[in-house]
């Protein structure tokens, strides 16, 4: 248990949000930011644009704010950055559609995860598929 806990005591982030440029990650972001000044965080999403404007837009989030901007079907580039976090937030959906890639770049990168999903089937077959290797 002791060298679970040193390994994720290397992680520079504990927490990165997925899905950060959507309504709900919007949201997520929001109540971080303003409840959670305490914690290391980062956010990311598919557009850069977008991840941006959530610093200089409607949140106003810190600029030290790590932000990154990756596709939800780069496993490679998902496991980097889920390399770097405790645990990672995913908010991002359809998850039918761009979730599984997501889970497995976790399970890859050793890194917790957490996601809304209220789509059954896809938490079935994710079960099915991960739990093992999870």
């Amino acid at each position: 248990d002791r060298l679970r806990h040193g390994y994720f005591d290397q992680r520079h982030l504990d927490l990165l949000v997925y899905g950060a440029n959507g309504l709900v990650g919007l949201l997520v972001c929001e109540y971080i930011n303003r409840n959670y000044r305490g914690i290391k965080w980062a956010f990311a999403g598919r557009n850069d644009k977008e991840l941006h404007d959530l610093i200089n837009g409607e949140l106003r989030l810190d600029n030290n704010i790590p932000r990154f901007a990756v596709d939800a079907h780069d496993k490679s580039a998902l496991k980097n950055i889920f390399g770097k976090a405790k645990v990672v937030v995913n908010v991002s959906g359809p998850y039918i559609l761009a979730g599984e890639d997501i889970v497995e770049a976790c399970i890859d990168a050793k890194t917790h995860y957490v996601a809304i999903a209220g789509e059954p089937p896809f938490m079935r077959k994710m079960i099915d598929r991960h739990h093992t290797a999870a």
